[in-house]
């Protein structure tokens, strides 16, 4: 037993330094923590292409674009590419894990900030949990226990509202918010604040996960609304909802259309 758990770990070491190799030719370095299948697909390009291409499309060249739970920090990087030197990326990922990572992916373009914050509602401290072989982590104990993992950590982490930080770089408007944090949707929204709306913010693209939602003691209909409610309209990307609008009569069929799994909407302010 112990011989083939040494031959796996020298097979996932391997792994490891084959995937950096190749990432760093594609100028993005990776995370151990990073699912394989996953790691693959960020060095070739093919990471969630169809939802990255809409964003890229809503962004222009000089733009800015906000991304809210960058995790290593592969959006950032596409984004950094497309709005140039002339725009400005401002990345906020609050895993101490990940962080170092997406601090040299965000190194190698000059128009990317990175923040090892979450963006909440308020400035303050709170519980952090991280699976030890997962690539993410979230304010939802019970959502990161769904997750595999053999440990469960339990850490602190720094939280600042997304309208202080952009405040503080004089940003007006902001073209395209990536919003992907596991439960904490309503928190990172609400710390928005005035530029919530369609005339300070284009275009936000949100990763919803009913089980994260639940578990964090909110509702997919909830959060749909609340987006709805600020004055925006809102699009699926992926099938069955593809190019679709998300009507308040649709909020329930929509989240038993994505059951267990999770998808990406888009919501226009225009």
């Amino acid at each position: 037993m112990k011989f083939l758990n040494l031959l796996h770990s020298i097979k996932s070491q391997a792994s490891f330094l084959v995937l950096q190799a190749y990432g760093r030719k594609a100028g993005l370095d990776l995370h151990r923590s990073q699912i394989r299948p996953f790691a693959w697909q960020m060095v070739r390009g093919t990471y969630e292409k169809e939802i990255i291409e809409e964003m890229l499309k809503c962004l222009p060249v000089g733009g800015v674009f906000l991304d809210i739970g960058a995790n290593i920090g592969y959006v950032t990087v596409m984004a950094a590419r497309r709005c140039g030197a002339g725009g400005r990326v401002y990345s906020f990922e609050p895993n101490p894990v990940l962080f170092p990572t997406l601090l040299k992916n965000a190194k190698r373009h000059s128009c990317v900030t990175a923040f090892n914050k979450a963006a909440g509602r308020t400035a303050g401290e709170l519980p952090f949990y991280i699976g030890d072989t997962t690539d993410s982590g979230s304010f939802a104990r019970d959502f990161v226990k769904l997750c595999t993992y053999h440990k469960l950590t339990e850490t602190v982490v720094s939280i600042c509202p997304a309208e202080v930080i952009l405040e503080e770089m004089e940003v007006t408007h902001v073209d395209v918010v990536k919003l992907d944090v596991e439960g904490f949707e309503h928190e990172a929204l609400a710390g928005l604040g005035a530029f919530l709306n369609p005339a300070r913010m284009g275009y936000l693209f949100i990763e919803i996960n009913p089980r994260a939602q639940r578990a964090s003691g909110h509702s997919t209909g909830g959060l749909l609304a609340f987006v709805a409610e600020k004055g925006y309209r809102i699009f699926g990307i992926e099938s069955p909802w593809k190019d679709k609008e998300i009507l308040a009569e649709d909020y329930r069929q929509f989240e038993e259309d994505i059951g267990d799994g999770y998808t990406t909407i888009q919501c226009r302010g225009n």
